[in-house]
């Protein structure tokens, strides 16, 4: 026998299938988006702060303003930079994450580097949904590009400028497609934030002047795809270039800022020895998502055969920095994703997609969740990143020097140097990471003693210096271990502390 169902039975039956059929595209698509912000967050905190070297000596940086209510003039850290000039150009970036080390230890400092990292995803990913119009494209799209910044994911000055120059190519793609001109004001404020938290500005200055020649070249190369004509002019991208370039100069330094940025572009000679100063060597899978990302807009710009100058100077500028340095990859991968995605006019290159697509609020959602969450799936202690950075740092060497009064001078290689500055606050370094102090001549003259080259003992840096310490893996530790005129005074499993006999301080 079959049962007897009823018509508001099955009209009941009937409404909750179709209620379920409208809520599964937003289901499964928060699922998706979760899983991706989940993903971004797990990597960016798993790639631990204690090992980015340059983080010590912004931490110390950050201390030193703080306890002098001011930024440094000269060069408050090492031997060499003694009464030499020097711009702390980071300065707020030091203050920040100096403020939350001491609030929150290495702890706070994972989670504000991954906040960073998820902000910038959000921004590119609404970026790349507008121009696709598509969620599952825009999806991919922006895990790849954040795939290819993984090597990034430190707490470095770069998190900024990543986010910034995402969030302004996103206002003046719309200023120049749409004419909205309400988000211009947000441009010069971000311009005078970014100038106090990392030279890397002028990438986005440079943006603003691709725009600009587009515009200029407008004017011999007609039918720009998109292009208003009204707002996105040459003359109103020239007025919001000349305005964004003066926010610039409210930073305690002023306009001599510019004069650090020309002082890093002059600085070649030091890109190969450095890794993130060096170009890709593709031995990285995260190399070959820029490079496929790269070639990918490439190719959509030629089939399209634009007839806009956009895409090929932004290309073009991507693939210059991304090739010129590993740490500004990031930029070129940038650049390709948003050409894919149909950038500049927002050409879909796929169909339009008719179902839910998440709204500014409903991200920032889904990101405030994965902030929480993923620390309580993958914890981590404060306790095990300090016991950690003793792995790496020479933390019991340091705590012997502070015991005999941390005031002879000292010789330190590069890669320790920014450690030393933060937990020897009353010790002069002989070098450290701040390639806007050491030349490359002291870079290149520091690892050639390191390396044990015949003439390490003419190295003035180290004839000036009474203690040594030394990392045990380093050549120049074997030949002090020999040479008569230096004494261990102490070893462990990491470092070697090595004392200058009397006889040979008059060298």
């Amino acid at each position: 026998m079959h049962p007897v169902i009823s018509a508001e039975e099955t009209s009941i039956r009937h409404s909750s299938g179709n209620g379920w059929r409208r809520a599964e595209p937003v289901i499964r698509r928060l699922l998706i988006l979760a899983i991706l912000f989940g993903q971004i967050a797990y990597h960016f905190s798993r790639a631990n702060a204690y090992l980015e070297t340059d983080l010590w000596w912004h931490l110390a940086t950050g201390r030193w303003i703080v306890q002098n209510e001011s930024v440094p003039s000269v060069d408050p850290f090492s031997e060499y930079g003694l009464n030499r000039a020097w711009t702390a150009y980071t300065w707020l970036f030091d203050v920040l994450f100096f403020e939350v080390h001491e609030r929150f230890g290495l702890l706070g400092i994972e989670y504000l580097k991954t906040l960073l990292a998820l902000l910038f995803s959000v921004a590119l990913y609404c970026l790349l949904q507008k121009l696709v119009g598509s969620f599952g494209f825009g999806a991919l799209l922006t895990a790849l590009v954040v795939a290819a910044c993984l090597p990034l994911a430190t707490p470095r000055p770069w998190l900024f400028t990543i986010l910034f120059f995402t969030i302004e190519l996103g206002v003046l793609t719309r200023l120049r497609n749409r004419g909205r001109t309400r988000a211009i004001w947000i441009l010069p404020l971000l311009f005078a934030l970014w100038a106090n938290l990392h030279v890397q500005f002028v990438y986005g200055l440079i943006l603003i002047g691709i725009f600009l020649l587009e515009g200029l070249g407008d004017r011999f190369w007609r039918g720009g795809e998109g292009y208003t004509g009204t707002w996105s002019s040459a003359r109103l991208f020239a007025l919001i270039l000349v305005i964004c370039a003066s926010a610039v100069c409210l930073n305690p330094y002023g306009l001599s800022i510019y004069r650090t940025v020309w002082g890093y572009a002059n600085q070649a000679g030091i890109y190969l020895l450095i890794q993130d100063l060096s170009p890709p060597n593709f031995r990285s899978p995260t190399h070959w998502v820029f490079i496929m990302l790269v070639l990918g807009g490439a190719l959509v710009t030629g089939q399209r055969r634009s007839r806009s100058m956009l895409p090929y100077l932004l290309l073009l500028f991507g693939v210059f920095v991304g090739l010129r340095m590993q740490r500004d990859v990031w930029l070129g991968a940038v650049a390709g994703a948003v050409i894919l995605a149909g950038w500049p006019a927002g050409r879909r290159i796929i169909a339009r997609d008719n179902e839910w697509v998440p709204n500014f609020k409903v991200l920032l959602a889904v990101v405030a969740v994965s902030v929480f969450v993923v620390p309580l799936v993958w914890p981590q202690k404060e306790a095990e990143l300090q016991r950690q950075v003793g792995n790496y740092f020479p933390v019991d060497a340091v705590r012997f020097i502070s015991s005999r009064g941390g005031e002879e001078r000292l010789f330190n290689d590069f890669g320790w140097g920014g450690y030393l500055i933060w937990s020897l606050p009353s010790t002069r370094v002989s070098i450290d990471g701040r390639t806007n102090v050491h030349t490359a001549s002291r870079v290149v003259r520091s690892y050639l003693t390191w390396s044990g080259n015949p003439d390490w003992a003419s190295d003035p840096d180290l004839q000036k210096a009474r203690l040594i310490l030394a990392p045990k893996r380093q050549a120049l530790v074997s030949i002090l271990h020999l040479h008569p005129g230096y004494r261990v005074i102490y070893e462990d499993r990491l470092a070697v502390v090595f004392r200058k006999i009397a006889a040979q301080t008059g060298r």
